[in-house]
């Protein structure tokens, strides 16, 4: 046989056939269904069988993004349904006006009643601003409206509400203003139709607080523009009449308990005035204006006492200083009043200078010279003047002690006199004080009642609102409900969130290959080439029946054809230094385009220049055969079965470098005959007559067709198909190929749709970028 092969690769050069038998569209089959507009040239990361995983890091935003560009759609529609569905619900709505007032609650209260400046400070706190916002949404202010613009007779306020939306309004309405005593309780007579007014404009009118300030803002909504200016002038108009009514009755309640309460304050003061008499009267007590004299004599005499004890201790500190330094033997002349004594500083002066004179005669004349001696009696003289003086101020501090401690004995002798006498006085002087400021008591609180009376009473006749309308209510030009920017612009945001949540799902339950990554991370092989999907026009544009193969021969630039030769490179690559020369080309079910890889693969490679065997070992399903036009030509099956000769059954096409060895008679014991040593003779003698040799095997889950080759190739090639083929089948594939998995070149990605293809990454958004520039070669 190898023989038979390697004879008759002459006589091939003379079969070759000049063009493709296929004269249909069915030679491409549905493969490629999508536009082709951009080459994927293969695994541009260098990925290698045996390396690990790529470790998820976490979120990925620029995948997260690409998802969302893919699925634009989902998001699309998403969007347009609840925008169509927001604006059926504002067909729906009855259009509704608002229309504000702005009330300042005045804090400076004016008061022209006061004695004090007649705008005092600021009263109103928070707690007292937001009391009054309440007030205005209150019961009695909307019955005071209801009343006056005879609102239980409007039909918008006492009428039906019919409809879908008002009955889930009135389902879902703030019924909790409402609450408290029922008007029949607080003895209100209303009817039931103000009643529902009421209710319903209550409902309407809204009251807020402007920023911080005392400014507050109220807002009625109506169905109809002057209707709703007018209600919101009422409200500010009652809230003002009640402030009023108010002030008016809360004035008047205190001025009859103020006059109640005055007389019974006056009849105790008359009655503590005459206690105070009677007892003053009794025990004979006259005041001064400085109070009792007995008291007058004991606060002065206290406060000689004290300045007494002060001179004392002062005397006695000078005294014992200088009777310590006497005892000591010391310079007396240290003491303070020796050293500030004229006499003292006057004599020492004299001292000094007798002592200057006796040193210079002694230094002249001698000891013994009677001007020494003279001037020696002299100092002599000085310094017993001095001891004098000294002696004499000491006993001069000593006396001052003794006199200041007389006095200070003869003022304490005098105070205890006077003290017992004031004593005997206190019990009778404590009653009467008790007394005294019981009277002042009831005195302060009569004046202060009285004022107090006068002032209510003057307030009754003259009361003033501490709010006024600053900014009163006009009629709206446009209406406040619905908000139709509000409404579409929400129906937009949960359009989009809902288009997101929704493509975010379909992407999570896509259980496909999409990108390399996926592949190489769980897989654990590398990604020979993305081979777009192709439609009819772009392979056979004037339906000539032209397939695939031929668009790669006749068009080597295109970008698929540059696809299909990035998987011959990956492939030589994988093994540098024995280039693989028996190449399998299988896939995990059938539909995936196993074949027209392997076709297309031919074809490239017999176009560079390579003698090529391509073998349609698919004997269940030749479906190269078919591209070829030799689904009824004898093939491998005659070739094994020895009923037919190479040089029958082997087809030249293209250049003449390419051989196509179709699969033949029909068998049922497929997996016998290409398990056979005859086939392993053919696969030995083509691998030396032929550069390469590609085989084009049943998928490996459906039969066991491609198991058996598989062990006696170099290398296979794993066609997936894009997006569609399940991740879970592949892997059953992988582990169905047990040790031939070694084998595996990669992975090729067939049918895939560049146009979505290119949001699945961001390296085949910059891909696209980059094609643009050369899209003029391949559309050569």
């Amino acid at each position: 046989m190898p023989g038979a092969l390697g004879a008759c690769a002459p006589s091939l050069k003379a079969a070759v056939r000049t063009e493709f038998p296929c004269q249909s569209s069915s030679c491409v089959g549905s493969v490629f269904q999508k536009d082709w507009q951009e080459p994927m040239h293969g695994n541009l990361k260098p990925t290698f069988a045996g390396a690990p995983p790529v470790a998820d890091a976490g979120v990925d935003l620029a995948a997260q993004y690409n998802v969302l560009r893919r699925r634009w759609k989902v998001i699309a529609a998403s969007i347009s349904t609840a925008v169509v569905g927001a604006l059926v619900l504002l067909m729906m709505m009855t259009p509704r006006y608002s229309a504000s007032t702005q009330i300042l609650l005045d804090p400076r209260k004016q008061d022209v009643l006061q004695s004090q400046s007649p705008v005092q400070g600021l009263s109103l706190d928070t707690g007292l601003v937001e009391s009054e916002v309440t007030l205005i949404q209150s019961f009695k202010i909307a019955h005071r409206v209801v009343d006056k613009l005879k609102l239980d007779k409007d039909p918008e306020f006492v009428g039906s509400r019919g409809g879908l939306l008002s009955t889930i309004r009135s389902m879902f309405s703030s019924s909790s203003r409402s609450g408290g005593p029922t008007p029949v309780e607080s003895g209100l007579a209303v009817t039931p139709a103000q009643l529902t007014a009421i209710s319903r404009l209550r409902q309407r009118v809204s009251a807020r607080r402007v920023g911080v300030t005392y400014v507050v803002e109220v807002t009625v909504t109506s169905e109809d523009p002057a209707k709703a200016a007018r209600l919101a002038n009422a409200i500010a108009e009652a809230y003002l009449m009640e402030q009023l009514e108010a002030r008016y009755d809360t004035a008047k309640r205190a001025s009859d308990w103020l006059k109640e309460r005055l007389a019974g304050i006056r009849e105790q003061l008359q009655v503590g005035e005459r206690a105070v008499a009677e007892y003053r009267r009794r025990f004979g007590i006259v005041d001064t204006r400085s109070g009792t004299i007995d008291k007058q004599q004991v606060s002065e005499i206290s406060a000689q006492l004290v300045l007494a004890r002060a001179t004392v201790a002062e005397k006695r500190a000078k005294h014992e200083q200088a009777q310590r330094i006497l005892r000591a033997g010391g310079n007396l002349a240290s003491i303070a009043e020796v050293l500030q004594s004229p006499v003292i500083a006057n004599l020492r002066t004299q001292e000094a200078e007798v002592a200057r004179r006796d040193a210079d005669l002694s230094a002249r004349y001698g000891g013994k010279h009677p001007q020494v001696v003279h001037v020696r009696a002299e100092l002599a003289d000085i310094r017993r003047a001095i001891r004098s003086e000294v002696e004499r101020i000491i006993s001069n501090i000593r006396n001052q002690y003794e006199v200041a401690q007389k006095r200070e004995q003869s003022l304490k002798e005098s105070l205890d006199r006077l003290t017992g006498v004031v004593t005997e006085n206190d019990t009778v002087r404590i009653r009467l004080r008790e007394l005294e400021r019981e009277s002042e008591s009831n005195r302060a609180l009569y004046q202060s009642f009285l004022a107090r009376f006068k002032e209510t009473r003057e307030r009754t006749t003259l009361e003033t609102a501490e709010s006024r309308v600053i900014t009163p209510a006009m009629k709206p030009s446009a209406p406040s409900y619905p908000r139709y920017s509000v409404v579409l612009g929400l129906a937009i945001v949960l359009g989009a969130a809902a288009g997101v949540v929704g493509a975010l799902l379909l992407e999570y339950l896509e259980n496909g290959f999409v990108t390399a990554e996926q592949v190489e991370s769980i897989l654990n092989l590398p990604v020979l080439a993305i081979l777009p999907g192709l439609e009819q026009k772009e392979f056979d544009p004037d339906e000539k029946g032209v397939g695939i193969p031929s668009f790669v021969a006749a068009r080597p630039l295109a970008r698929f054809s540059e696809a299909v030769r990035s998987i011959r490179v990956a492939v030589s690559l994988s093994d540098v230094d024995q280039p693989p020369k028996l190449l399998l080309v299988t896939s995990s079910v059938p539909g995936e385009g196993k074949s027209t890889v392997a076709s297309s693969l031919a074809m490239s490679a017999a176009t560079s220049g390579q003698r090529v065997l391509l073998i349609d070992g698919d004997l269940r399903h030749p479906s190269t055969s078919k591209q070829f036009g030799l689904e009824k030509a004898r093939g491998l099956v005659d070739l094994l079965s020895s009923s037919a000769r190479p040089e029958e059954v082997l087809k030249a096409f293209g250049n003449g470098l390419l051989a196509v060895l179709p699969a033949g008679a029909a068998t049922k014991n497929s997996p016998d005959l290409l398990g056979s040593q005859r086939m392993l003779q053919i696969l030995k003698s083509s691998r030396e007559a032929y550069d390469l040799v590609i085989i084009d095997s049943p998928p490996v889950t459906a039969v066991v067709d491609g198991l058996v080759i598989a062990s006696h190739v170099d290398k296979i090639v794993f066609v997936v198909e894009w997006e569609n083929t399940p991740r879970e089948v592949v892997q059953r594939a992988m582990s169905v190929l047990g040790d031939s998995r070694d084998s595996l070149a990669g992975i090729v990605l067939n049918k895939a749709d560049v146009e979505q293809m290119r949001y699945h990454t961001t390296y085949y958004g910059h891909y696209n970028i980059y094609n643009k520039g050369y899209a003029k070669y391949y559309r050569e």
